[in-house]
């Protein structure tokens, strides 16, 4: 029985090559990592050009695909929802820090 259901369980391609399941870690990272490289690419286009459409279609699909596989990953506990509004924290805190010394270099 089990057998058939790891047939008839989704699975998702990673860049390297390798099937990995849906709802698993590597494909979670591997979303995040073409995200990055779609992002890098996207920003080296010049603004209202087709390949920046392009582009952004592609960082749709695959922030779609990321909410659907944490939204899976947290509810099964492999994946903490907490983890990312740490890091948006810390970020807040380093933006604040960066906003404070700009203003006494007398960039702000």
């Amino acid at each position: 029985m089990e057998i058939l259901t790891e047939l008839n369980q989704e699975k998702h391609r990673c860049i390297n090559g390798r099937l990995v399941a849906v709802c698993s870690k590597a494909c979670y990272q591997d979303l995040q990592s073409r995200i990055e490289d779609a992002v890098f690419s996207r920003d080296k286009c010049a603004h209202r050009s087709d390949e920046r459409t392009y582009y952004n279609g592609m960082l749709s699909v695959f922030r779609r695909r990321l909410r659907s596989v944490k939204k899976d990953l947290c509810a099964k506990g492999i994946l903490k929802e907490s983890f990312e509004r740490v890091d948006y924290q810390n970020n807040l805190i380093d933006l604040r820090e960066a906003s404070r010394i700009r203003k006494l270099a007398g960039l702000l």
